[in-house]
């Protein structure tokens, strides 16, 4: 039953408009706290959710470097005036009728690996409160160079490469 109604919130995020993202960072806030978040004030703890799930998703499993870099490219976005001013309107913003981060494509949305999940947390909320430094040198973009060949700009970690 719990499975059902988190699959139903996902696919509610994504075919709404982007405020509606906020029942499904609720339902994590609530299962997948961990001690790190729930020292923040509710506001960071949503931010730091947004930016830790398109983190979980788009770079579990690499080093915590390339996780950190995917991290400071939503925080780059937010300053750059071209993109919303916070990370849940990055992630979860639409380009063209489709979503910039492609996990958002998914049914699930629950992090199921907790170590993985923790990792992502916590290079999120080093992002936010500027706690680390960028690896990317204020990358906007990022992708994996073996889907997206003849993008030869930028810096590569891990298994993505991240553009201005």
């Amino acid at each position: 039953m719990i499975k059902r109604s988190l699959v139903v919130s996902a696919l509610f995020v994504i075919s709404t408009p982007a405020f509606a993202h906020s029942n499904l960072i609720e339902n994590i806030l609530e299962k997948k706290s961990t001690p790190e978040i729930s020292d923040l004030d509710a506001d960071t703890r949503k931010e730091v959710t947004c930016t830790a799930l398109a983190v979980y998703y788009e770079s579990k499993g690499q080093p915590v470097r390339g996780q950190s870099a995917v991290a400071h490219v939503i925080q780059n976005r937010m300053t750059s005036g071209k993109f919303p001013t916070t990370a849940c309107g990055v992630v979860f913003q639409k380009w063209r009728g489709r979503h910039q981060f492609s996990f958002l494509n998914m049914r699930n949305l629950m992090p199921t690996i907790a170590s993985s999940w923790s990792t992502a947390v916590k290079v999120s909320i080093d992002a936010i409160l500027k706690r680390s430094v960028d690896p990317t040198g204020g990358a906007k973009f990022f992708h994996n160079p073996a889907i997206a060949k003849g993008r030869s700009r930028g810096v590569t970690i891990g298994a993505h490469r991240f553009t201005p």
